[in-house]
């Protein structure tokens, strides 16, 4: 979910970029559009900062079949 509305205020941003950049004056779109890069880069490395920070020492159980019904996987929080 998160991921979709990333590319999404990604999406609209270039969309921005395109209508405002035909109303702003030639001299100020390459500061326009510089600013508007850096702020996208910057998100896009807090995003993967955050997302590294989660829970990822957990260890995956696989889903078991035993004989009669399927158990769901699982993530442990131990080790």
């Amino acid at each position: 979910m998160v991921i979709k509305i990333l590319i999404f205020l990604i999406f609209f941003l270039l969309l921005l970029i395109i209508f405002l950049s035909a109303r702003i004056p030639k001299k100020k779109i390459f500061l326009f559009n510089s600013v508007l890069i850096s702020l996208i880069i910057l998100s896009l490395f807090l995003f993967y900062n955050y997302n590294n920070k989660q829970n990822i020492n957990s260890k995956y159980n696989p889903p078991e079949y035993d004989g009669e019904s399927i158990k769901p996987g699982f993530f442990s929080e131990k080790n």
